[in-house]
């Protein structure tokens, strides 16, 4: 299939969209029920307008697949949407989490080729990951994981965590990162600042751990994929480079200036501004980007919107098919 208004020819697979399957909603509406501040994101998240308002959130897959059409978009690939339930305790946040799970496999079941699962996992209870990870692979045809940015307030890097990031690296499993919001409670919390830029600068903040903390050397097997262009690291990369080369105490953590680190990572292109990703692919490398829309939170009746700034920001020939597709179908195995 061919993206409208691309004479470039190849898969457009489509790496951040969402859904809220029923089944999950259910499991979202027994926590609500509880007590905690799980239960209160849970009562938050049912109350979301659009989640009752747009049957586009919850399933309508007939018109998704129509606007996929439309669109020229062959795969829509499945994640999970914030906000995060941080549930305590681990047999809540696994119910949780296989619900969703479960959810969006039968769904990519039904529509073999247009949708693929990346599970969500219960953290930050590690055992539970692993086993669903583990689940979500070999039984439900997952073909990655998502994670949060930061995990209830721990940075990513966190030693706890190590026994997950082993198994997701000796699986080479592809990893798609998606912030909550921000991770410093209240900072952004008026005039809409904390989705506006608070998550763009958790995005940038996670790859920055991740380069910093050694966690890409430790477990070199994972494809870690940063959301929203990176946030603001196209932007600021030359400035951390500098702050890299006169700060002592910082240079001894890296063998060479963390721009040399961000071949390492990917992309998806969720901005609509075409000036923001013809940047982007300048700074970080369209090998490095994939095509994504974050559907159905933007473009919502019209995915040919955030397919047309790939030709915005000038991007043809092998580099557009690679964004659009080609780099996706690579690292996520598709077929």
């Amino acid at each position: 299939m061919m993206s409208r208004g691309s004479p470039t020819p190849g898969p457009v697979v489509d790496v951040q969209t969402h859904l809220f399957p029923p089944a999950y909603l259910d499991a979202l509406a027994v926590v609500a029920r509880g007590g905690g501040r799980a239960a209160e994101v849970a009562r938050d998240t049912l109350a979301y307008p659009v989640i009752g308002d747009d049957p586009l959130f919850t399933g309508a897959l007939q018109q998704r697949l129509e606007l996929m059409d439309a669109a020229g978009v062959d795969t829509h690939v499945l994640s999970f949407p914030a906000p995060f339930v941080w549930s305590a305790g681990a047999e809540e946040a696994r119910r949780v989490s296989t619900a969703f799970n479960d959810g969006c496999a039968e769904v990519a079941r039904d529509h073999r080729d247009r949708f693929e699962l990346v599970a969500t996992l219960p953290l930050p209870h590690v055992d539970e990951s692993i086993a669903e990870a583990a689940r979500a692979l070999d039984e439900l045809g997952a073909v990655g994981v998502s994670l949060c940015t930061q995990c209830d307030g721990t940075p990513i890097e966190d030693a706890r965590f190590d026994p997950l990031y082993a198994f997701l690296s000796e699986r080479e499993v592809a990893v798609l990162l998606h912030p909550d919001g921000f991770s410093v409670p209240g900072a952004l919390a008026d005039y809409g600042m904390e989705w506006a830029i608070g998550a763009p600068f958790d995005d940038t903040i996670v790859a920055l751990r991740l380069i910093y903390s050694g966690l890409l050397d430790r477990h070199p097997g994972i494809r870690w994929i940063v959301p929203h262009l990176g946030g603001t690291l196209p932007f600021l990369i030359e400035r951390v480079d500098r702050v890299w080369q006169r700060d002592a105490e910082v240079q001894a953590l890296l063998d060479g200036p963390p721009s040399g680190y961000l071949p390492r990572l990917w992309f998806d292109t969720v901005n609509p501004d075409a000036r923001c990703l013809g940047l982007s692919a300048a700074v970080l490398g369209g090998g490095r980007l994939m095509y994504a829309s974050d559907f159905p939170f933007a473009s919502r009746r019209d995915l040919g919107f955030s397919l047309g700034l790939l030709d915005e920001a000038g991007l043809a020939g092998d580099e557009r098919a690679a964004v659009a597709g080609g780099t996706a179908a690579a690292v996520l195995g598709l077929s």
